[in-house]
């Protein structure tokens, strides 16, 4: 039984050390910050900015922004279609045959 609390004093003083403003605590907090992908040193307000803007996914993978224009390829294909069938004019690719 006495193990058992040693432990957890352990545990304790290790996140008490960790809290305090010593050279020890603040070396071991840029090294967890640094295994853990965060910023390792504080930053101002505009460098913290630039770095929530570098961490999100790119437009192209963001689902809102991929579902939200309609399909170019198949409204491309339906009037090319609608196009062969005369019910679509499209002056720029009769220009094009024109000039072939």
């Amino acid at each position: 039984m006495a193990g058992n609390v040693g432990k957890s004093v352990r545990i304790y003083s290790y996140a008490r050390t960790l809290k305090s403003q010593s050279e020890y605590a603040s070396k071991m907090q840029r090294l967890s910050n640094q295994i853990f992908g965060e910023v390792r040193r504080t930053t101002s307000f505009n460098s913290m900015r630039i770095i929530k803007r570098l961490e999100r996914a790119p437009y192209e993978e963001v689902e809102f922004h991929n579902t939200y224009y309609p399909a170019v390829e198949e409204s491309t294909e339906l009037m090319r279609v609608l196009r062969d069938y005369g019910l679509y004019r499209d002056e720029h690719a009769d220009f094009k045959e024109e000039m072939a």
